[in-house]
């Protein structure tokens, strides 16, 4: 009989993959700055910030939401030694204009500061600028100008706070240059500080002279000590100054205001009470305001005090009177003013303290006008809006 011949079987061939192995992401990217200059498109970038440099990165993509499409690209590079990542336009130009490095050139897929982005990584978004599936609101445009993060603000979100941005233009006729951009490095742009409304309410028997306030606004400041040396100088009449306000050391709340007061206005909105002897008591709503770079004018002298913004200097009274009303400045008027321009402003008359707007900045008598204010409106009790 024969004997039975031994079968040796071999295991299955298993057919090759083309899966990648699982790829998980050890690292935080975000945006810091969106720049789209004036007078060359071709020195336009995104500033990625991330932490970890020299680890190289894959399945991160840029996705720019247009009107009709949302078209993307990946991201994969080895991140340079100082944790930055730039997206340029041009490379050649960018380097000439900026002297730093351009880590990866992509023509014509930037969002030439109208459209939102976002840094995805696989279906997670990590961080964006703007609202999903929409052009950017009128407040975040920074065509001609340039968006960049809070320094405060050091990782990503999957929705959009502009409360951690500040933007130019924005609203504003302004616009920058390469040479007010900041690529691979982030620094605090110089304090910009303004007046958006003076208040000299109607008195009655609830509500007095201490409800008085003049309102500043910071495009570029949250919840900041102010350090610079800046005052706030009223001139009687005769166009003399006669007494100031020293804002050194005082606070620019959450929203980006600045409101000095007599009276004692809601605790949201950081109001700084001045006391009975200042510059928001006696005479008001005759007088002319401006905001300068000195620490005190009455030892420093005029001509050592330059103005930032005024009001109401160099015009007749009756251009600018709000006595037992307010004066608002225009909101698409973004920007100080060294020479007082009437036309700036909205003059409302016969106003009682219950339709004034502390802490928040709304255009008043304007037919049509359906804008928001530049930060959100805090809740305080009397707001009349």
């Amino acid at each position: 009989t024969e004997e039975p011949s031994l079968v040796i079987s071999e295991p299955p061939i298993s057919a090759p993959s083309d899966r990648p192995s699982e790829y998980t992401l050890d690292c935080d990217l975000y945006f810091t700055e969106l720049a789209d200059p004036v007078g060359d498109e071709n020195t336009a970038f995104i500033e990625i910030q991330t932490t970890c440099p020299n680890k190289r990165i894959r399945n991160v993509f840029i996705k720019t939401f247009k009107q009709l499409q949302s078209p993307k690209f990946e991201l994969i590079i080895k991140v340079p030694d100082d944790g930055y990542i730039i997206i340029c336009e041009d490379k050649v130009a960018f380097e000439k204009a900026y002297k730093k490095t351009c880590d990866i050139e992509k023509p014509n897929a930037l969002p030439k500061g109208l459209y939102t982005i976002a840094v995805i990584f696989k279906d997670e978004r990590l961080d964006i600028y703007g609202k999903m599936r929409k052009v950017l609101p009128e407040d975040s445009v920074y065509q001609n100008g340039r968006a960049y993060r809070d320094l405060g603000s050091e990782d990503g979100s999957e929705f959009f706070d502009p409360l951690l941005w500040y933007t130019v233009p924005g609203r504003r006729s302004v616009t920058v240059s390469p040479d007010d951009c900041d690529p691979r490095s982030r620094t605090q742009a110089p304090l910009e500080l303004f007046f958006t409304e003076f208040a000299d309410p109607v008195p009655d028997e609830n509500v007095h002279v201490g409800m008085r306030f003049i309102e500043l606004y910071s495009p570029n400041r949250r919840k900041y000590k102010i350090e610079e040396d800046l005052s706030i100088i009223k001139f009687a009449k005769n166009k003399n100054p006669y007494a100031f306000q020293t804002l050194k050391g005082l606070k620019i709340n959450k929203n980006g205001f600045l409101v000095l007061t007599i009276g004692d206005l809601d605790d949201e909105l950081w109001a700084e009470s001045l006391g009975s002897f200042s510059i928001v008591n006696g005479p008001f709503g005759t007088e002319d305001f401006s905001l300068a770079a000195c620490a005190n004018p009455k030892e420093e002298g005029m001509e050592k005090c330059p103005s930032i913004d005024e009001y109401g200097l160099g015009v007749n009274v009756d251009k600018h009177d709000f006595t037992h009303g307010r004066a608002v400045r225009r909101l698409d008027k973004e920007a100080p003013q060294r020479k007082f321009d009437p036309s700036d402003w909205v003059i409302e008359e016969e106003v009682d303290y219950y339709y004034t707007d502390p802490g928040a900045w709304y255009e008043v008598n304007m037919a049509g006008n359906e804008k928001t204010p530049p930060s959100p409106a805090p809740s305080w009790k009397g707001k009349g809006h």
